[in-house]
This record gives C-alpha cells, structure tokens and sequence, in this order.
C-alpha cells in the first residue's frame, strides 16, 4: 500500500469462531486522513483487488472533495460465507496522494458563440472544459470561420469573452486570403489559463460578417468638356475622361466637311488618321487632355468620339459622341439706337458696375452649381449702350458662343416685355433690373410704345474654368 501525504487507519471486528460472517457483521469502514496543509479527493485514490474474504472495497468522499475537513472513506464488505477459528488480519492494498492546498486543480469552462452572416462556421453554445492546477495553460478549442463563395470578410471576424476575465485566456489567430489577396478565414486558438478558483460559466463570442466581393469593372463612365460653340479664334478647353482606375481609351475629334482629324501633337487638323493615343484612368479616378481649337475663318462642327481600348468597355449614359460648333459673330438687328458693341467697356465710369454684374453672375452660379468650389472666372466680352424711341424693338435672336449674356433697364417709362421662346416664358422689365440668360437662349424684347425713351445697356460675358 502507497500512501502519500496521508494516513489510513486500521479497524477490527468480533465473530464467532467458526461460524459464518453472514449479514449481521457490519462492513469495516477506515478512514484516509490528510497530513496537516494537505487536501484529499477519492477519485485521487485507487483500490488494488480485495484479499480473500473481503468481497469489495468502496472509496467515497466524507464531504465535498479537496475540503479542508474532507477525509476518504474506505469501506470493506466482508464476505459474509467466511468463517474463522483463529483471529485473522486483512492487508488491503490502497494507493494515492493528497495535494497541498495550493495545488488543488482547478476548472475552467464555458461555451463558445458563433455569430455568422454569409459565412460557415455557425456552431454556437459548444461547450468547452480544461482542470488542471491553477496557472497550467490547457488547450480548450480551434474554432475556423469561412466566407462563403464570392464573398470575403472586409472587416476581420472578432472573438471577445463577454462573460468571464480575459487574463484566464491565451487567444491566436491566422488569416488566409484568396488568389485577389481577399480575406476569406479565419482561425481562432484559444487556450485557457487554469485560474485560482473554478470558473464554470464563461462565454466566447466570435462573429464574422462577409460581403460580396465587389464586381471589378473596367469601363470608361462618364466624360466632362465645354460644349458651348466656340469662336473663331484659338481657345483651349480641358476634356476629361472618368472611369475605373487603369481604364483605357482614346479620343478621335472630327472635323466636319472634310473629315480631317485633330493630331492632339501639332494641335491641328489632318488628312491623316489621327487620335489621342491611348490614354489611361489614373488613380485619382479620371485622364484629362487639352484640346485647342485653332484659329478658323468660317463655321464649323466637331465631333468627339470616344473609343475603349479593350478589355475596357464605354459605359457612358451622357450624349455620345458629341459635337462643338465654331461660330463667329452674328449680326443683330436693333431697331433703336446703339453704341458700338464694346463702348461701355471704355468708359471708366462703368468698371464698378461692370464688377457688380459679374459678381452677381457669380453668386448665383455658385448657390445653383453642383460643385461650387471650382474655380470659375467670369469676364466681360462686350457692353454696349440702347436708346428705344416709340416704335423701336428688337427682334428675336442669341448671343452664341458667348455662354452668358443678359441686359440691365436702367429707365422703362412704360409695360415692356422680354420674350424667351425656348422657355416659353415673358417677363415685365422695370426701372433697375438686371436680366441674366445663357447666350443660346432666343430672346426679343416687345416694342417700345412710350414718348419718354427706354434706356438700357446689353453685354455678353465669357467664363474660364
């Protein structure tokens, strides 16, 4: 018999010789008792095969398992057909250890959450227990969650203990992507750190959210150029093409009438096939080119074509191919008397009121734009002076290519009205009002019917971006 740490005691009982033992004698009960600043368990004790007239050895706790007052009960079932004429000693074979108090295992469990949405990996409430002496490391579980198909985790899947101390855990994880460097797994190992007392309720949670992998497009989306008419003289504007980064294209720009092409080199046209070469989105999201119009003589159209190199693809919901006209000065007839077209702008006097107009052209456009932090700059391109006499009017006409213009009334003795066809709409001048239209717009203004004279000034205005 190996005892460690404890002791056993011995026990004797009185029979007649030579009768059997029978059920009358009462079964020998010793006792394990811990050495002073130990503990004991039964479980931590075993018992060898009973000697001949012992049919069974029990081992139980007296109280609750490692309690400072617990002691080991060994209980010997006599055999009750035995019969002695002689006193008789049993050797019963008993072997274990009690533990210090320190070192009494303790255990550590829970059950893990699995919180899942478009992945695997859902299992939730599994339970999970280590025991061990306080401070041991166990291994309590793997736990693996997987996007599914076409999906992947943009942000990583979690696992926090929400019931229980984090110090009594050891967490690891590994990622794995796929062949687009997506993260699709994820693999958590957690071990447990036996603590001083038993914990037995913790809870892990783990969760994993996956999106679709977005669709990767390679299309050119949109373009943005001023397709106002342009005058004859040379001008330069900034077309800009917007796409997926690496998108590629090229621009062709067609002349009417002879179908020369611009050669974006010499900044001209040519009898030659000629584009734009291939251009490619950069990663601020768009390619931008300047095209300059060269100097012309007569009317004329060009034609912007776009055309995808592949694989990319145009995916363009604005008007395509689109055109740029080139117009010179129109003639408008006035039946009132006129200061030459650009006389107002010599005057000294006029600069403040000059600077009045733009600044109002530029409020309006700034409270109206979709983008009111580009820069814009806005110039006057002519102010000329009106007199209306009784009869006098003027006919229905635009200001093309000038992209803004409008009048200012300074004196209207009598109902006046400004006619704007394409909107279908009139309105009353009076004394003071400043008039504001796009230079395409078609607008005539009634005739004058008074005896005191209208006095008015129109002008045209450019803009630069």
């Amino acid at each position: 018999m190996a005892l460690v740490n404890c002791t056993i005691n011995s026990s004797q009982v009185t029979v007649a010789k030579g009768s059997q033992i029978g059920g009358s004698v009462a079964n020998q009960v010793l006792t394990i008792v811990p050495n002073t600043g130990f503990v004991v368990r039964a479980s931590d004790f075993t018992a060898g095969s009973p000697p001949t007239g012992i049919s069974s050895i029990v081992l139980a706790n007296s109280g609750t398992a490692y309690a400072t007052n617990n002691t080991v009960t060994v209980t010997c079932d006599l055999t009750d057909t035995g019969s002695y004429n002689a006193s008789t000693s049993f050797t019963i074979d008993i072997d274990g250890s009690a533990v210090l108090e320190k070192d009494v295992p303790k255990t550590l469990a829970g059950a893990v959450t699995t919180t899942t949405t478009n992945a695997s990996g859902a299992a939730s409430n599994v339970a999970y227990t280590a025991t061990d002496t306080t401070g041991v490391t166990k291994d309590l579980f793997t736990k693996t969650v997987t996007a599914n198909t076409n999906f992947f985790f943009s942000t990583e899947p979690t696992i926090s203990v929400t019931t229980g101390d984090i110090h009594n855990y050891s967490i690891t994880s590994t990622t794995t992507n796929d062949g687009s460097g997506n993260l699709n797994s994820k693999t958590f190992n957690v071990d447990g750190i036996i603590p001083l007392e038993d914990d037995l309720n913790d809870v892990i949670a783990i969760s994993a959210i996956a999106s679709a992998i977005p669709v990767v497009t390679n299309n050119i989306k949109s373009y943005s150029f001023d397709t106002s008419a342009a005058r004859y003289t040379l001008a330069k504007r900034t077309f800009k093409a917007y796409g997926d980064v690496g998108a590629k294209y090229k621009l062709t720009v067609t002349r009417t009438g002879d179908s020369h092409t611009y050669n974006f080199t010499t900044k001209d046209f040519t009898s030659s096939a000629t584009d734009s070469g291939e251009q490619t989105i950069s990663s601020s999201g768009f390619n931008e080119q300047e095209f300059t119009f060269p100097t012309v003589t007569a009317d004329v159209t060009y034609t912007f074509t776009l055309t995808a190199v592949s694989p990319t693809t145009l995916a363009l919901t604005q008007t395509h191919p689109f055109t740029v006209a080139r117009v010179g000065n129109k003639s408008i007839t006035v039946n009132a008397t006129s200061t030459d077209w650009n006389k107002l702008l010599q005057i000294e006097e006029m600069k403040s009121f000059h600077s009045h107009i733009l600044e109002t052209l530029l409020n309006i456009y700034t409270l109206r734009a979709l983008n009111p932090n580009s820069p814009i700059k806005f110039s006057l391109q002519g102010s000329w002076g009106m007199k209306h006499k009784k009869g006098d009017h003027t006919v229905e006409h635009d200001h093309i290519p000038c992209p803004w213009s409008g009048a200012f009334y300074f004196d209207v003795p009598c109902d006046t009205f400004m006619y704007f066809a394409d909107f279908n709409k009139e309105i009353k001048l009076e004394n003071n009002m400043l008039v504001l239209f796009p230079g395409t717009t078609k607008h005539r203004v009634s005739e004058h019917t008074g005896e005191k004279e209208r006095i008015s000034m129109a002008f045209n205005i450019n803009w630069q971006v």
